[in-house]
């Protein structure tokens, strides 16, 4: 598949292995609002991944039954504040991945992120490979992030590429929802946040174990 002129990837699930940075970012923000997180229960923050980073902080205070009192836009800032600070505590690479980006070094590659573009951006550096990556689309307000073919439009009409020969690489539903919606070749991984049962469910071009068979479909 030499056609593929546009890589588009995932950030977490699917490039790094994120699921317990969100949990100390969630912790960070609940003592922030003098809540306890003693009880906090990680694998049900991590399921929370996925949506944009108001929707994940509704979530976790819904899981705290903090209802009522909580200004979700002071809480972005906290969890922003955090991730700044933090940029990738408790984060590390899936297995591969360097292989895998080394491997298209010759093919234009983007992130595209339900993270704020700022978040990603700290992220990428401080696990040193923001060097890949000509840019970041992220979610970074006018409701312009996945599942929506907003952000994907976006990164297209920027880098003047077709459509037919760009592929969404994610770990969730929403990552291939939004590469269908965009009209883009997409391909699930099994290894991230997301089961296989729900990726199957929305029928992605490619579905793949390891990041490095990745090589084969658009090498």
């Amino acid at each position: 598949m030499n056609h593929i002129e546009l890589l588009m990837f995932d950030l977490d699930g699917t490039l790094i292995d994120s699921g317990m940075t969100l949990v100390y970012g969630a912790q960070y923000v609940l003592s922030r609002f003098n809540i306890s997180s003693k009880d906090i229960n990680a694998e049900r923050i991590k399921s929370y991944m996925g949506g944009d980073g108001t929707e994940f902080l509704r979530k976790v205070f819904n899981d705290f039954e903090v209802t009522g009192n909580i200004d979700l836009k002071t809480a972005l800032q906290y969890f922003d504040e955090f991730f700044r600070e933090n940029p990738a505590k408790g984060s590390e690479l899936f297995p591969n991945v360097l292989e895998v980006l080394d491997f298209f070094s010759s093919k234009r590659k983007i992130i595209l992120t339900n993270r704020s573009k700022e978040v990603a951006e700290y992220t990428l550096k401080h696990l040193d490979i923001a060097k890949y990556f000509e840019d970041i689309i992220g979610a970074d307000g006018n409701e312009c992030f996945k599942p929506s073919a907003c952000p994907i439009k976006k990164a297209l009409s920027h880098m003047i590429i077709d459509k037919h020969k760009s592929l969404m690489v994610g770990d969730m539903n929403v990552d291939i929802q939004a590469g269908k919606n965009a009209g883009v070749l997409t391909c699930g991984v099994t290894y991230g946040i997301g089961t296989r049962e729900e990726i199957e469910k929305e029928n992605p071009d490619f579905l793949i174990d390891d990041i490095i068979e990745l090589k084969k479909i658009a090498g």
